[in-house]
């Protein structure tokens, strides 16, 4: 077991980067902190909790950033995991499709229960996105969370504020050091240009449990990823276009043969997307007020050690009257018979 302090800097935590209910890129049983239109939609508190790992240099590391392939398909808009990009078969093929065939490749838009989104080719795109541990404040008896966010306009609202200053100009401290982690209040919102409210409150630090600050207690963030095949990625890529263009695109990718019998594309049907964000292209509305809620300080324990009880009546001091005399007292003995009882048997 190992308390790691986080870091607000550590490899892999730079947040230069290029910019779903149903999220099938994490494995099923890790416990899921969701906000979404039916879970969570009033928000809530979290605490977000310390390090999971180290670095190279000693660093704590609290968070995990990540690449997803999304909107890939042609009837159901799905993600995945990309744990190298190099070696995604869409990618190889968006890159041809975009250099081959330009029009068909262009972003469009459609409108869903009026609602537009951006209509983006069937291979997908790429987005980034970041998973942290979690605990809800009002049930920290249910353990950690994986918080999986975008990070464009969410995610990074955060990790930016972290990194900037305070009012008196200092670095900010890290939100999730164990003995002051300060609760923040998570919300996804409809209708709004940044649709993630991420608001940490720094005047209620609290000291965590031991089972959310130790590391042994948290999800190890590399180890939550499902990955799917390249042959499966290949065979979805196969039946969403016709044999010329998925062979066009296709050549020269390590390990591609060609099948005996080429599969005709998927019949186009109503598309269905993923409601747990969305890119729209409507007017933004202003973001509604929201109430603070009530932060309940006794269902906080303290990591703290228990000092020893001190008796209440403590026992009397012993009577040393009818003790015999000290010979080693002032004239009761010479130097010479004093050494001579010292070093007697």
């Amino acid at each position: 077991m190992a308390i790691i302090q986080p870091s607000i800097t550590f490899e892999g935590s730079a947040t230069d980067l290029n910019p779903s209910a149903a999220s099938s890129y994490i494995l099923e049983g890790v416990r899921r902190a969701l906000f979404n239109k039916n879970t969570n939609k009033e928000g809530a508190y979290l605490y977000f909790l310390p390090a999971y790992t180290t670095d190279n240099a000693g660093n704590g590391v609290w968070y995990k950033k990540f690449s997803v392939r999304d909107q890939f398909g042609v009837n159901y808009k799905e993600k995945y995991y990309i744990k190298n990009r190099a070696e995604d078969p869409a990618d190889y093929f968006g890159q041809n499709f975009i250099r081959k065939y330009p029009e068909e490749a262009k972003v469009g838009e459609a409108e869903v229960n009026g609602r537009k989104f951006k209509k983006y080719p069937n291979h997908g795109r790429i987005t980034d996105r970041v998973v942290f541990n979690v605990a809800f404040l009002q049930h920290l008896e249910h353990g950690c969370h994986v918080l999986d966010l975008p990070f464009r306009n969410g995610a990074d609202s955060l990790l930016n504020w972290l990194q900037s200053k305070d009012i008196s100009g200092k670095q900010r401290k890290p939100i999730n050091a164990p003995d002051r982690c300060v609760p923040v209040f998570v919300k996804l919102k409809e209708n709004s240009a940044n649709p993630w409210m991420i608001q940490p409150e720094v005047n209620e630090p609290v000291e965590l449990p031991l089972e959310l600050a130790d590391s042994e207690y948290l999800y190890n963030l590399d180890e939550i990823f499902t990955v799917k095949s390249k042959e499966e990625i290949i065979e979805k890529l196969r039946q969403m276009y016709s044999s010329d263009v998925f062979d066009d695109c296709m050549q020269g990718y390590p390990g591609f043969a060609k099948p005996r019998t080429a599969r005709s594309p998927e019949p186009a049907k109503a598309e269905s997307y993923d409601d747990e964000e969305f890119e729209e292209d409507v007017p933004r509305q202003t973001m509604p007020s929201i109430p603070k809620a009530a932060i309940p300080k006794a269902t906080i324990p303290k990591a703290t050690i228990t000092a020893p009880a001190v008796p209440v009546n403590p026992p009397a001091a012993a009577d040393i009257s009818s003790l015999p005399p000290n010979p080693m007292a002032a004239g009761r003995m010479s130097r010479e018979a004093a050494m001579r009882f010292i070093n007697q048997d």
